[in-house]
């Protein structure tokens, strides 16, 4: 689902904008949530599951930190493992028959790449490192922490937003927003808006 397009203007936007401002404080993030799960799905339902999957195993990588002073390799094997596999598998596979004539079969389903896989790998492994250096503290609630992991704004085009940014603002429940914010953000996604249809589609 491209911002530009009708269907995110006049639909998703105002539908999960209405959601978020009328849910009670504790709920929004689950709005937020739920809302960029049906944002990814709309473009890459097929790869929803390897999604769900990185934002379990950091989420559990964290606690396991936390709790037992658990190993990074963990986190970082499982995660740059799966963007391997995705991006690099067939590739090594070709490679490999190449160079030595073996007739390795190409592994099916994996040619097209899951929706901004780079982006969300990275970024839950931002979290998991801060927390494995102590720089932030273990997220305990897994739907603020699949809300940082999928906020739809950001989720298939970056940037990596790390978690030290964002972790205050996320438990931020009551007054999160103000009028002013609320106007300086339609201003900027307006003019974002414009120069993205009259000058970069162009």
């Amino acid at each position: 689902m491209v911002f530009s397009t009708i269907i995110f203007l006049f639909r998703f936007l105002p539908i999960t904008l209405a959601l978020y401002y009328l849910a009670p404080a504790k709920l929004k993030n689950t709005v937020l949530f739920v809302c960029s799960l049906v944002f990814y799905c709309w473009g890459e339902v097929r790869f929803f599951p390897v999604m769900l999957a990185l934002i379990l195993i950091n989420y559990l990588c964290g606690l396991g930190l936390e709790a037992f002073d658990a190993k990074l390799l963990v986190a970082l094997a499982a995660s740059l493992g799966m963007l391997f596999y995705f991006k690099y598998a067939n590739f090594v596979l070709r490679s490999i028959n190449s160079l030595l004539g073996t007739g390795f079969a190409a592994i099916q389903g994996i040619s097209v790449l899951p929706l901004g896989i780079s982006f969300y790998t990275f970024q839950t492994l931002s979290y998991t490192i801060d927390v494995y250096r102590r720089e932030v503290k273990t997220e305990h609630n897994i739907i603020d922490f699949g809300a940082y992991v999928v906020m739809f704004p950001q989720l298939i085009a970056g940037p990596i937003v790390k978690y030290r940014d964002v972790s205050a603002q996320l438990h931020v429940y009551k007054h999160r927003y103000s009028l002013q914010q609320i106007e300086e953000g339609m201003t900027l996604f307006t003019f974002g808006l414009a120069k993205k249809v009259l000058l970069a589609d162009a």
